[in-house]
């Protein structure tokens, strides 16, 4: 089960003039993007910038004061249910941890996943399939068996990436994937998604866009009302960086690098 896009399943992503609020203030103001295709979209930004907010409103958890979302011509805005038929979301593990407090190992979610989403297979297809997105992120058989709660960070998140991955849909929206997880578990998920990237179109945030760089087609730099969007050169530059992060931008030769509660090797100047 690999979702191929053919060139009528591509998704066509248009956000027009979008913003979100939360509780009377407004965490990102009048974002506009469009992208088509496959490939990596990079959100990067200080802490507090609305990158989370971003992601949940392009998934339709989020009524927007203003602006709309848009997916091959449908308008998704604020109707989480239509937009599941276009994006699956993971969102930040520390988050997602909180919901499971129960035993439950790996393979019982996914069947799970199946079941309450309407899948009508057989028990024979259903392993199948769990065993197929289980592999596209690393995990192997003997994992699926392990309760999620004495699993390791980086077992946890390729649980919840597998999660998303069983509903095949073109757009997977990833909230700092690779935070709280050991290097090893690290590099093993980035690949994952660098390879996912070539069937889907994945809207990842991150505080170190290094690992993703490879397969990056735009990115997303912002900081609630002020944002850049573009090609990877345009906004990997020193003088475009410094306008959202300030002093927390220190060079080192030519290498820039961020401090914004995680060191992130950025960019050499160009």
């Amino acid at each position: 089960m690999v979702c191929t896009l053919t060139p009528e399943k591509l998704p066509q992503l248009h956000v027009e003039s979008l913003t979100l609020s939360y509780n009377g203030e407004n965490i990102i103001e009048n974002v506009s993007l469009s992208y088509s295709g496959s490939g990596i979209i990079q959100v990067i930004g200080p802490n507090g910038a609305g990158k989370s907010t971003l992601l949940r409103g392009l998934a339709g958890l989020i009524k927007p004061k203003n602006g709309r979302v848009t997916v091959n011509n449908k308008d998704i805005t604020g109707k989480p249910f239509l937009a599941s038929k276009f994006i699956s979301f993971v969102p930040q593990m520390t988050l997602t941890e909180r919901g499971i407090n129960f035993p439950i190992s790996a393979r019982e979610l996914l069947v799970f996943e199946l079941k309450v989403s309407g899948y009508k297979l057989s028990k024979v297809e259903a392993e199948v399939r769990i065993e197929k997105v289980a592999e596209r992120v690393g995990l192997k058989d003997w994992e699926l068996d392990i309760d999620l709660r004495s699993m390791s960070g980086g077992q946890k998140q390729k649980v919840f990436i597998a999660r998303a991955l069983i509903h095949d849909r073109p757009i997977l929206l990833l909230d700092e994937p690779l935070s709280s997880i050991d290097p090893a578990s690290r590099s093993e998920i980035a690949d994952s998604i660098l390879t996912l990237s070539e069937n889907k179109l994945i809207i990842v945030t991150s505080h170190d866009p290094v690992p993703f760089m490879r397969s990056t087609k735009k990115m997303l730099l912002i900081n609630r009302s002020l944002y850049f969007y573009g090609d990877p050169e345009e906004i990997m530059r020193e003088e475009v960086l410094e306008k959202v992060y300030g002093s927390m931008l220190m060079k080192n030769g030519k290498h820039l690098h961020i401090f914004d509660d995680a060191c992130s090797h950025i960019a050499n100047k160009q």
